[in-house]
């Protein structure tokens, strides 16, 4: 290696290892209905960019066409693509993938991701960077239902308790839950979780 390409080796090496050390991403969990999203949004407010798991599938069922329904049948169509993929591809941590590549290509810094549901994802994430840190997000079956019956109107207790067990058995969202750094719960009030939230990102920051 000459000395002009050792110099701009050197170059790259120092720019990677600058930028993945001021880096900073956060992950969400839990069931659905929780509140990820209402999290996600309020860090989102402290300067970090907002991504969501699910947005990667948005791209492959727009595609083809698939979305169509309410909020709620919407994501149930994204669930069953990303089965499809995982099966697929034989990858449990497709998604991750994706999503690394993107925070990598746009040179994100500070980043909160919506939606982890598998033990492949978090590795994936922990694999890639160093600063990251998952967040359960928590909330009794009774409240989460009661949210999620505000968008879709045919959900009832037997499809409700259905897609928990298909969440966290085969998806392998329990463990994805026992493994975050973190808990925020959410069954108070929005002023209660938004200040665990700050204590969170506090004790991260330092």
């Amino acid at each position: 290696m000459n000395f002009i390409a050792f110099k701009l080796f050197y170059k790259r090496f120092k720019y990677t290892n600058s930028y993945y050390e001021n880096m900073l991403v956060i992950g969400l969990t839990g069931m659905a209905g929780c509140g990820k999203s209402t999290v996600a949004k309020y860090i989102e407010r402290k300067g970090f960019t907002h991504l969501i798991f699910s947005d990667m599938l948005k791209r492959e069922a727009e595609k083809k066409n698939l979305l169509r329904g309410s909020s709620e049948e919407q994501k149930i169509i994204l669930s069953r693509l990303g089965a499809q993929l995982r099966e697929s591809t034989r990858n449990k941590g497709i998604l991750a993938d994706m999503l690394v590549r993107e925070i990598e290509n746009k040179g994100l810094r500070k980043v909160v991701v919506d939606g982890f549901r598998s033990m492949a994802e978090v590795e994936k994430f922990k694999r890639s960077f160093g600063s990251f840190y998952l967040i359960h997000v928590d909330a009794k079956p009774e409240i989460r239902f009661r949210r999620i019956a505000m968008n879709d109107k045919k959900i009832d207790d037997k499809t409700f308790f259905s897609r928990d067990r298909q969440d966290t058995d085969k998806l392998g969202l329990g463990d994805v839950i026992k493994s975050a750094n973190f808990k925020i719960d959410n069954n108070v009030s929005l002023e209660s979780t938004y200040a665990q939230t700050d204590l969170i990102l506090k004790r991260i920051t330092g």
